[in-house]
């Protein structure tokens, strides 16, 4: 279930016209839409330190075939498997090496389960796990579509209490973010630019079995801003 809030914060604007045709009103309409995660890109990090050399490698790889071989019981594809070259740094008490593996679940039925199975198998730490969503493009369209409505209900209300009109629109400028759900072991990082609105007033949405910004805090955000600029006349 998504959750959706419009946030709705304006600064009103006026130039030094010419005439009163050339006044200016500048709005700004913020929207956030949170989505249940689709999948989670797990990012891990493997050590082996020795004395020797050949004993650390031997860990190492050890530890490398155990977390493939998790990665097989939960069914990720290879073209999930992603692993970089392996760092090997020399230390007055023998030899460091260390590598990162990533895996995309797309599972996340099975996430807690393989999460453990990792743990057991192999000497890991999870660096970094980001949630996202499969279809971000139509969340961020949609996040824009609320966020140009706010920004359109709110010039209208404010022309209607200076008792002027809203001629055309002058200037757009339009910004997207979020989209991923970032935990670096064990926090939980959300997008900036959502934390800053929902500082603002939010309006909680009307639509059924939808809830407002915070209510379920596992939650993938999108988030949109517009700014636009219009002509404000007599």
């Amino acid at each position: 279930m998504r959750s959706q809030t419009a946030i709705l914060c304006f600064s009103l604007c006026f130039s030094l016209p010419a005439s009163s045709a050339d006044r200016l009103i500048r709005v700004s309409g913020d929207a956030l839409v949170e989505a249940k995660p689709d999948y989670a890109v797990v990012r891990l990090n493997l050590e082996a330190r020795d004395r020797l050399l050949k004993r650390a490698r031997s860990t190492h790889e050890a530890d490398v075939a155990s977390v493939l071989r998790v990665a097989s019981k939960y069914r990720i594809a290879t073209a999930d498997i992603v692993q970089d070259f392996p760092e090997v740094d020399t230390r007055g008490d023998g030899f460091l090496l260390r590598r990162t593996i990533q895996l995309t679940v797309r599972d996340l039925q099975s996430y807690d389960a393989m999460l453990f199975d990792l743990y057991d198998s192999a000497a890991i730490t999870v660096d970094a796990v980001e949630f996202r969503v499969n279809d971000l493009r139509t969340l961020r369209d949609q996040a824009r579509e609320m966020a140009i409505r706010a920004a359109e209900d709110k010039v209208q209300l404010m022309a209607a209490a200076m008792k002027r009109r809203v001629g055309r629109v002058v200037d757009v400028r339009v910004e997207s973010g979020g989209g991923v759900l970032l935990r670096v072991r064990g926090q939980s990082v959300r997008d900036v630019h959502m934390q800053n609105a929902v500082q603002n007033i939010s309006i909680q949405s009307g639509e059924p079995g939808v809830s407002g910004a915070g209510a379920e805090l596992f939650r993938v955000p999108v988030t949109a801003r517009v700014d636009v600029e219009y002509e404000i006349l007599e």
